[in-house]
């Protein structure tokens, strides 16, 4: 799968699009096992039959929760915790910057704490209904409201199109998780989760991101067809990459240790491959399969020569820093730790 970026250059992306994916790809940021995975589906809307197709912008109150499991871990419940084929060696490291790590949960879930949060959030969306039928009370404010049914390009090019547009510049509002410090029972920062989550932004710089709406609308009506179907191809080519670019940072707690910053060496039965016997190759597999070793984009942008190291030496001080670091400049997170 990964072999289809194997020829990928810069001219594979809009040019407003390069410095989005040129600091995706170059940060390590939090959330730090792979960054902010792309989670809108370009083009995902069925337009009914004898249905009119709306494309609305409103201020949502979404009904946010949290599932989060009881319990703190110590040092020692946490490495009692873990099975010895088990890769996850952040504990010492993340404690020291503060990351409280939870866990408490079988296989049921019954026993999360459930947390509700109120707030605001930019949502773009397409109905085929009255916007406000389709959101009722917890659609606050409709901020714009269009029926496109007539348009020469599909609802779903056209929704597409506009959320690209935001997502160029405000990416960074993407990162819906509950806390730089908090680590739920899957390793990972514990996010948000709510309905209409991935056509959503936060609630912020609304007057900018309206002439951002506008003005893609205005696109649309007086482009050609072609010109903006070829523009959401574009995005939905980056959508792919982009994912990739996590995939494989996502390979980095698999494949070696922060408390010990050192590479961990696998040792399961019936794995006679390079992937589990040399943990230097697994990150070199690893880029192979997800972009190949001659990608001409990452090796101009410097990404190649920052993120496939050759010895774990190379690879510390990625993450030998404070967690402030890991910060994207002009982003903002929850924080209810």
């Amino acid at each position: 799968m990964g072999s289809y970026y194997w020829n990928t250059t810069t001219e594979d992306f809009l040019p407003e699009s390069l410095d989005a994916i040129k600091e995706h790809c170059m940060s390590n940021y939090l959330p730090f096992d792979g960054g902010l995975w792309q989670n809108f589906q370009p083009r995902n809307y069925t337009l009914k039959p004898n249905k009119r197709a709306k494309f609305y912008v409103v201020e949502y109150h979404p009904d946010i929760k949290i599932w989060q499991p009881p319990k703190l871990h110590t040092e020692e419940s946490y490495f009692k915790d873990r099975e010895e084929s088990d890769w996850y060696g952040f504990f010492k490291w993340g404690t020291e910057r503060g990351m409280k790590f939870y866990y408490g949960i079988d296989g049921s879930g019954i026993d999360y704490n459930k947390i509700s949060l109120e707030a605001s959030v930019f949502k773009v969306g397409l109905t085929h209904v009255k916007v406000k039928m389709r959101g009722g009370k917890r659609y606050k404010n409709i901020l714009v409201e269009k029926d496109i049914t007539d348009l020469k390009i599909p609802p779903e090019d056209y929704e597409t199109f506009v959320y690209a547009k935001l997502f160029y510049k405000y990416w960074k509002d993407k990162n819906f998780f509950k806390g730089l410090k908090t680590i739920n029972q899957d390793h990972m920062h514990e996010q948000l989760q709510f309905d209409g989550k991935t056509e959503s932004f936060r609630f912020e710089n609304v007057e900018d991101k309206l002439k951002i709406v506008r003005e893609a609308m205005d696109q649309i009506e007086n482009s050609p067809p072609e010109e903006i179907k070829k523009e959401v191809d574009y995005f939905c080519f980056l959508t792919g990459f982009w994912n990739m670019v996590v995939r494989y940072k996502k390979s980095f707690p698999c494949f070696y240790s922060f408390d010990n910053y050192d590479t961990i060496r696998h040792s399961w039965e019936n794995y006679n491959t390079p992937l589990y016997i040399d943990p230097m190759s697994s990150f070199i597999n690893m880029y192979e399969w997800a972009f190949s070793l001659k990608c001409p984009f990452l090796i101009d942008i410097g990404f190649k020569d920052k993120w496939l190291m050759k010895t774990p030496e190379e690879i510390r001080p990625l993450f030998d820093k404070p967690l402030e670091d890991f910060i994207l400049p002009n982003s903002t997170h929850y924080d209810l730790t």
